[in-house]
């Protein structure tokens, strides 16, 4: 195969969420040790949702930063030449970046080796979601405009490759599914859901709709506390609507939903596992995503989601018509309650449906992928 292949990731940060997920995954399945793996992290971790640690455990060397959000905006010139400093000596086969900040500091890097970013996310409508209109419409266009200094970019859903062919028309744009872990998130078939929820302590005896991801406008957690609070008293009573996240919305959320006891929010877990396989079903709301890995996880889970009308979740339902009716507009509180109330008095056979899931969106198949366009990139595919 040839000489060893040095891959340094930069990240923001090494906190659970998606991309990190993502990241872990992908750098778990590296065929070592041609691949060899070097992570920047550019800011301090988020103290009660580092996994730096997870990292460390499979040996991969992290050069840890302590840039602000600030620093990274405004001294991006100098973060880069610093990057460059550190990495200096190490071989460095491909730069792949995760994320706003480290792109705009790879494309700043004096390397020449292929640098190619993961676009995780529709910017022009994640950024703006999440830092206002001013600020999300400025990093939008900084994002795009550095972007075209690399090599190549990857979209994680043909809808997101379809919005990045269109905005970037200089360099190639590559579509890889992320993978989730089919091992973990699998069909239990040695535990049952009234053992999960006496594990974890959630009621046997109700239907219980899982909501996981950041509590933010992005993911559209208010139509979905609407759409259960719209219920009939009785299908309330004998349900859980139940959040794992937090967000700049959850006091808000919590604010909508305290005067329903049927409506909890149990904060980040590193068990999103566990909670899937207790659950009944999975609600993603989301006004848009670049991929949707808290849908494909409760799908390999064998969890039917009640899912908005994206693109990207309607790439994961198609041909599927037991999902394929579970979807609702975006935004439409009264149209996912219905769904909803349907749900309440049905169960759907997911086995099949599972075992195709984790067939099209293993981890095993996006770090194959991913060796191959590192090769490819750097000119040294056979």
């Amino acid at each position: 195969m040839g000489s060893k292949m040095v891959v340094c990731y930069i990240i923001n940060q090494l906190r659970k969420s998606g991309p990190v997920d993502i990241l872990y995954n992908l750098v778990k399945n590296l065929r070592h040790p041609f691949f060899t793996p070097v992570i920047v992290k550019l800011m301090e971790d988020d103290v009660d949702r580092s996994v730096t640690f997870k990292f460390e455990e499979l040996g991969v060397e992290i050069i840890k930063l302590s840039y602000s959000f600030w620093d990274l905006e405004l001294r991006t010139t100098q973060v880069a030449k610093r990057v460059t400093t550190l990495l200096k000596g190490k071989d460095v086969a491909v730069v792949h970046t995760h994320g706003y900040h480290p792109v705009l500091v790879a494309a700043r890097m004096a390397m020449a080796c292929p640098k190619i970013e993961t676009m995780h996310c529709i910017c022009r409508e994640d950024f703006v979601s999440s830092k206002g209109k001013l600020l999300g419409r400025y990093m939008t266009w900084r994002y795009l405009k550095n972007l075209k200094r690399l090599n190549a970019g990857v979209a994680i859903s043909e809808n997101g490759k379809h919005f990045y062919e269109r905005e970037l028309k200089t360099i190639p744009i590559y579509r890889i599914y992320n993978g989730a872990d089919s091992l973990k998130f699998a069909v239990d078939g040695d535990c049952s859901k009234i053992e999960w929820r006496n594990k974890l302590g959630l009621p046997i005896d109700k239907k219980i709709f899982v909501v996981v991801g950041a509590v933010r406008e992005v993911k559209d957690p208010k139509t979905v506390i609407r759409a259960f609070l719209r219920l009939p008293e009785s299908v309330k009573k004998a349900s859980i609507l139940l959040f794992l996240g937090k967000g700049d919305l959850l006091e808000t959320c919590k604010s909508m939903a305290r005067n329903c006891p049927s409506i909890i929010f149990n904060g980040y877990t590193f068990h999103v596992d566990e909670y899937l396989k207790a659950a009944d079903y999975a609600v993603c709301a989301s006004r848009s995503e670049g991929f949707g890995l808290a849908c494909v996880e409760a799908l390999m889970s064998g969890v039917p989601v009640l899912a908005s009308d994206i693109a990207p979740f309607r790439e994961f339902t198609h041909n599927v018509p037991e999902l394929e009716m579970l979807h609702f507009p975006v935004g439409d509180d009264i149209a996912l309650s219905e769904k909803m109330e349907y749900a309440f008095s049905q169960t759907i056979a997911m086995k099949d449906i599972a075992l195709t899931i984790q067939q099209r969106f293993s981890i095993n198949r996006m770090a194959n992928e991913y060796m191959e366009l590192y090769q490819r990139l750097n000119g040294s595919a056979r």
